[in-house]
């Protein structure tokens, strides 16, 4: 006779559901099959869909040697509701290989799933050698040509020149300096600090304007930036701030000395930025809600083809290019060069910013009519070589009266590709 052991009915119950559970938490994370193997060219971002049954997270594990963590996934983590990543290079791949790494999407356990990411190389930036701006529709500020030196052994060009002034870089572990260099081999210099190779502070910055005819001084300015980071792993810029003191030496016809300050502070999609507000110069006593504001929203290629790359040497780009400076050693290129300020090399140039102007509040008295001088629409076009180095930009500003184009050509030292040597005994 055959036994039958039946199981009381409150421990099958808690068999059946600890089995469901355990089911549950192996969950899953399914991505297409054309997203199994990424290929990024430069620094354009590509985005990953996913769909997955519980709360991920991102692990990312490069190949043995690389140290360089080079990729970067946003965001880092989700719910089962939250269905993209977007991976994106943090600078181009100047190696002679490819590079690559494992993205992989988990869940609680040991459920998940791996992507495999490529980066394709980039050809080297060469050396700028000359950078000329030329300005249409407007009164050209600022030098029109700078030239650069270019120091081989430590791959940076810590010497230029507006045709006048000569002006030396020498950065340090915290604390670096400009000199600028007259033509009578004088000089005057102001520092800048920074902390991992990212500038936090500048200046003071002092030049002096006097009276044509007499000679008489008539205003002096100082000017100090300060830089902020956000406290994301690759430390992005978030804000500039431009503090410009005025001192009148003498004439009694000037205004009393005052203060008056500006900031940019940046928004981020990823590593590209999306959008910044320029909030114009105010008086410091002023209250906040008299600030007027420019907030410029920009638009990127959507193709790899399409991508805007910056092959301009780092140290060029981090050191010189600072918004609203044209006349001082840091140079304005033509609107978009607040984009140069973290010590990183920069890539995906935006195609277009629409810049929206954001007025004090009425009850301040404020002059409505001063949003026709400001800009309504900036368009950026780029041109390159066969090599894809910048050799070219423009940008042109619209308002509702006018419109005026800022144009660069950019000059390169060739990069010589030493020769393989012959004859060299082996070793």
């Amino acid at each position: 006779m055959k036994t039958i052991s039946l199981i009381p009915l409150p421990v099958l119950l808690l068999t059946l559901l600890l089995s469901a559970c355990t089911n549950g938490n192996q969950g899953y994370v399914r991505i297409p099959d054309d997203l199994r193997n990424i290929t990024l060219i430069g620094t354009n971002p590509k985005q990953v869909t996913l769909d997955a049954s519980d709360d991920w997270y991102v692990r990312i594990f490069y190949e043995k040697g690389d140290t360089l963590r080079w990729l970067n996934a946003t965001p880092l983590s989700g719910t089962a509701a939250a269905t993209s990543v977007t991976l994106t290079a943090k600078t181009p791949n100047y190696g002679n290989e490819p590079r690559h790494a494992e993205v992989q999407f988990k869940l609680p356990g040991n459920a998940g799933t791996v992507i495999r990411v490529t980066q394709q190389t980039s050809p080297k930036p060469q050396p700028l050698t000359m950078l000329t701006r030329s300005l249409s529709g407007a009164t050209l500020e600022g030098p029109a040509q700078l030239t650069f030196e270019y120091d081989e052994e430590t791959e940076n060009t810590p010497v230029f020149s507006d045709g006048t002034y000569r002006y030396a870089v020498t950065r340090g572990s915290s604390i670096g300096s400009i000199a600028t260099y007259l033509p009578d081999n004088s000089s005057s210099q102001f520092s800048f600090s920074e902390v991992n190779g990212r500038i936090t502070s500048c200046g003071p910055m002092q030049w002096e304007f006097s009276d044509y005819n007499t000679g008489i001084l008539m205003q002096r300015s100082k000017v100090t930036f300060t830089f902020s980071y956000d406290r994301s792993e690759d430390k992005k810029l978030a804000s500039i701030v431009r503090d410009e003191e005025f001192t009148v030496e003498e004439g009694i016809t000037l205004d009393q000395s005052r203060k008056q300050s500006e900031i940019y502070e940046f928004a981020y999609d990823n590593l590209r930025i999306i959008s910044i507000t320029h909030t114009l110069p105010y008086e410091s006593s002023q209250p906040t809600a008299s600030r007027s504001k420019l907030v410029y929203t920009f638009t990127y290629p959507e193709d790899d083809a399409d991508i805007q790359e910056n092959n301009l040497t780092t140290n060029i780009w981090d050191m010189i290019v600072m918004p609203g400076m044209q006349g001082t050693p840091f140079y304005s290129l033509t609107g978009y060069g607040i984009f140069g300020l973290t010590g990183d090399t920069q890539g995906n140039f935006p195609l277009s910013a629409q810049v929206e102007y954001i007025p004090p509040a009425a009850d301040e008295g404020t002059d409505t009519a001063a949003a026709a001088s400001l800009p309504q629409q900036v368009t950026y076009t780029f041109t390159r070589d066969n090599n894809s180095a910048l050799t070219g930009a423009q940008t042109v500003t619209t308002y509702t009266d006018h419109s005026e184009t800022a144009a660069l050509t950019f000059s390169y030292t060739p990069i010589e590709t030493p020769d393989s040597p012959e004859g060299d005994p082996a070793e």
